[in-house]
C-alpha cells in the first residue's frame, strides 16, 4: 500500500517490473529490492549462516548486511541494491537435510562440545558441519569485475550527512575549506529525511531546516558530497570509502576529519528475536514516512522513550495499532499513553512467533502473561552511539548508563589529533545539542587549520553550547570532558542491560546475527570456559565477525557479558576493530576493469 501518494511515489521512482524466484512482481527505480520484496508480501529474504533460521532485514542500513540474495547473478545486500526493469533476484530457501537432521546439536557453541568421545572422530565432525555453513560458495559468487579507485582530496572529510554533519559541512564551507561529506544513505538529512515530527528545541520546523541547510551546501562550490558510500576505516596510509552503489574504491587525502555518524537502534534481545518483521524504530520511520511501505497493521514497539514515543505516534496517524511495551511503570514518565495504544510495563520476558514472520507475541510481565496478535515489532530500547570508526583508532570509552559507550571528547569535540566528532556519536541526545557540536566541530577544525577568527568564534560558540548542557540537564558530558583533561576513568554503575527481555539465556535469543550466537551460547562461554572480557568471547564464539562487524551486537554482547559476570562494562570492553568496517570486493581493491 502507497500511504502517501504522489510525493513518495516521486521518491521512489518509477515503476519496474523485477523478477523474484521466477515471479513477477512491481518495484521502484529509486526503492531498495529489499522494501519492494516487503511491499510485494515477501518478508523472508533467505537463511542463516550456521542454523538456517528464516531472515529478514532488521535495518536498511547498507551496513547492516544479515542476508544475501542473488540479483542479477551476484551475492549482494538487498538493502543496498535498487531495482531495474527485468530484475531477477533469487533466495535459496531450501534446508539441507543434514542441517535439519542435526539442527538439535548445532549452536554456536557446538565446536566446544564432545558429542563423539573419539577426539578424531568428533573433529572430522565438525569440519563437515563447519561446510553446512549458509554462505555463497566462491565459484557461485559471479561477481562482475568492475571497479575502480579513485583518489578525492579536499581539507576537511565529514563522514555523515545527518544534522551535526550538515551543520558542520556548512559551517566549514563558509570558511573557505573545501569539505567532502560522505553519507551510507540514498539522501543526505540522516532521520530528519523520514522522522516526520519536527525537532525539539529548534523553532524551524524540520522540512524547512532539511531544505535549508541542502541548498546552503549544493550551492557551495567548497562541497563535494558522495551519498551511497560507506566510509570504510582509517589505514596506515590514507582513510578510504566505499560505494557499492557503483563499485568505487575512494582514497581520501584531507587535513581533518570529523565523524558524525550517529546514532543505532540496536536489536533488542528476545525469543526469536531474528524472526522477518522486527526491524529496528527508525527503520519503521524510513518505511512509512520515506517508501510509503507499511510495515504491517498492528505492531509491538519496545522501550519507552521519547524516541520510542515518536516512532508510535507517526504509525498511529496512519491507523497502524500499536503495543507498547517496557520494563518500566507507566508512572516512569509524563505522557498520555492513551494517546498511541495499549501499553504493557513491568515486562520480564517477550517471546516472539510465527511460521516465517512474526505473527505474535508473548509476553510475560509482574502481573501475568498476555498474547498479543502483532505483525511486526520495532525495536526502540536503546539506541547507542555508532563508534565502530572510532574504535579503529583506540579512541578511550567509557560506559554511561543507558547512554553507552560513549568516545572520550573536549569540549571542542576533539577526539585526538586531526580527528573530530559532532552529534549522536558523542553520545548526545538531543538534535539542538547535535546542531550545536556540527558548528564547534567545524570552527574546532578551522582554528586547527589556520583560518583567522576562527577562534573567538569557537570559544564563544562553547559558551552556549555549555549553557545548553545544563539547561538540559545532561550532566554527564561535563564528566566526559573532565576525563579528556586528567585521563582517569572510574568505574561506572550498570543496572541492567536495556535491551534484555529474558529471564534466562535462552536458545533462540539472538545477539549476534550474523554468526547466530544466543544468550545460552555466551552464557556457557561465561560460565563454562570463564572467559569475561568480550575480545575473549568473540575469539571462543565469533561474536563481532560476521557481516555487519559488530554493528549490531557489539554493545549487546558487551553488556550481557556484563550482566552474567556482574562486572563493569568497561572492564568487559568492546572488541578491536579494524578497517574495512564494510566488506569491499577484492576485484575492486586490485583496480577492476576500470582501476
Amino acid at each position: 500500500m502507497n500511504l502517501f501518494g504522489d510525493p513518495i511515489q516521486g521518491r521512489r521512482g518509477s515503476r519496474v517490473r523485477i523478477f523474484f524466484n521466477g515471479i513477477g512482481l512491481e518495484g521502484h527505480t529509486l526503492e531498495p529490492v529489499s522494501i519492494a520484496l516487503y511491499y510485494n508480501g515477501f518478508k523472508v529474504l533467505g537463511r542463516s549462516k550456521k542454523l538456517y533460521r528464516v531472515r529478514g532485514f532488521y535495518s536498511l542500513s547498507p551496513q547492516d548486511r544479515l542476508v544475501l540474495a542473488k540479483v542479477g547473478g551476484e551475492y549482494v545486500n538487498p538493502c543496498e541494491v535498487l531495482c531495474q526493469e527485468g530484475q531477477e533476484v533469487h533466495v535459496d530457501l531450501s534446508l539441507p537435510f543434514l542441517v535439519k537432521l542435526f539442527s538439535p546439536l548445532l549452536d554456536g557453541y557446538f565446536q566446544h562440545k564432545k558429542l563423539v568421545k573419539n577426539k578424531i572422530l568428533w573433529s572430522l565432525a565438525v569440519d563437515k558441519i563447519k561446510k553446512l555453513a549458509n554462505h555463497p560458495k566462491i565459484g557461485d559468487m559471479g561477481a562482475q569485475k568492475t571497479g575502480r579507485i579513485l583518489e578525492v582530496e579536499s581539507d576537511v572529510v565529514v563522514v555523515g550527512g545527518g544534522l551535526s554533519g550538515l551543520v558542520a559541512t556548512y559551517t566549514i564551507s563558509n570558511l573557505g575549506l573545501r569539505v567532502l561529506l560522505i553519507d551510507d544513505s540514498p539522501a543526505l538529512g540522516g532521520r530528519m529525511r523520514y522522522d516526520h515530527m519536527d525537532i525539539p528545541g529548534i523553532s524551524m520546523p524540520r522540512e524547512d531546516l532539511l531544505r535549508d541547510l541542502l541548498n546552503r551546501i549544493t550551492a557551495s562550490e567548497n562541497v563535494r558530497i558522495l551519498t551511497r558510500t560507506v566510509f570504510t576505516g582509517l589505514f596506515e596510509d590514507h582513510p578510504t570509502a566505499y560505494s557499492e552503489y557503483d563499485k568505487t574504491l575512494y582514497i581520501l587525502k584531507a587535513k581533518a576529519y570529523i565523524i558524525a555518524t550517529g546514532l543505532i537502534d540496536i536489536p533488542c534481545i528476545f525469543r526469536n528475536n531474528d524472526l522477518p518483521g522486527v526491524f529496528s524504530g527508525s527503520t519503521v520511520l524510513e518505511m512509512i514516512n520515506y517508501y510509503g511501505v507499511e510495515p504491517g497493521r498492528r505492531g509491538l514497539i519496545i522501550g519507552l522513550s521519547q524516541n520510542s514515543l515518536r516512532i508510535a505516534e507517526q504509525l498511529k496517524r496512519l491507523g497502524i495499532d500499536i503495543v507498547l511495551v517496557s520494563r518500566l511503570k507507566h508512572e516512569n514518565m509524563e505522557y498520555d499513553l492513551s494517546k498511541i495504544g495499549e501499553y504493557v510495563g513491568n515486562v520480564r520476558e517477550i517471546q516472539a512467533s510465527g511460521k516465517t514472520c512474526v505473527e505474535r507475541v508473548n509476553i510475560i510481565h509482574d502481573s501475568g502473561r498476555d498474547e498479543v496478535k502483532v505483525d511486526f515489532i520495532a525495536c526502540s530500547a536503546f539506541s547507542i552511539p555508532d563508534v565502530r570508526i572510532l574504535n579503529q583508532l583506540s579512541s578511550k570509552m567509557v560506559f554511561l548508563d543507558n547512554v553507552g559507550f560513549i568516545p572520550i571528547h573536549d569540549e571542542y569535540m576533539n577526539l585526538k589529533d586531526n580527528i573530530f566528532i559532532a552529534g549522536g556519536v558523542s553520545g548526545s541526545p538531543y538534535s539542538i545539542l547535535h546542531l550545536i557540536e556540527g558548528e564547534i566541530a567545524a570552527l574546532s577544525v578551522a582554528y586547527k587549520l589556520g583560518v583567522k577568527g576562527a577562534e573567538p568564534l569557537v570559544e564563544e560558540k562553547i559558551k552556549e553550547y555549555r549553557s545548553k548542557l545544563s539547561e538540559m540537564n545532561v550532566k554527564w558530558k561535563n564528566k566526559i570532558f573532565e576525563i579528556s583533561r586528567s585521563g582517569l576513568i572510574e568505574n561506572t554503575s550498570f543496572t541492567y542491560p536495556p535491551t534484555l527481555f529474558i529471564e534466562k539465556p535462552r536458545n533462540d535469543a539472538f545477539i549476534c546475527f550474523c554468526e547466530d550466537i544466543t544468550t545460552e551460547d555466551i552464557s556457557k562461554t561465561v560460565y563454562e570456559k570463564g572467559f569475561r572480557t568480550l575480545e575473549l568471547v568473540k575469539r571462543s564464539l565469533g561474536v563481532c565477525t560476521g557481516r555487519c562487524q559488530g554493528r549490531l551486537c557489539m554493545v549487546n554482547a558487551s553488556l550481557y557479558v556484563s550482566y552474567l559476570s556482574n562486572l563493569d562494562p568497561d572492564q568487559v570492553g568492546l572488541t578491536k576493530a579494524r578497517a574495512p568496517t564494510t566488506p569491499i570486493p577484492l576485484h575492486v581493491l586490485a583496480g577492476g576493469e576500470g582501476g
